[in-house]
């Protein structure tokens, strides 16, 4: 499946955004070594990996519906 400029662009985007938070004398990340998906049209979000951790990433129209819920916290819901 072929990426379209703007899916580059967040990509690109994350990844910078993630190399400069991290501490250099720890750890470094190389461009190599990521990678990003688009899963499909009707799914629309995007997956972006790097070594051992991955970033889902939904538009904001998506999460809106999702109140209550803090970042990295998954909604659970029991059924009976």
């Amino acid at each position: 499946m072929r990426l379209i400029k703007l899916d580059v662009k967040l990509q690109n985007t994350l990844f910078w955004d993630i190399k400069t938070r991290l501490t250099r004398s720890l750890t470094t990340i190389e461009w190599i070594d990521t990678n990003a998906r688009v899963y499909s049209k009707d799914t629309i979000d995007l997956l972006y990996s790097t070594y051992d951790y991955e970033f889902r990433i939904l538009p904001k129209i998506c999460t809106i519906s999702i109140k209550g819920i803090s970042a990295g916290v998954l909604g659970m819901e029991f059924q009976d």
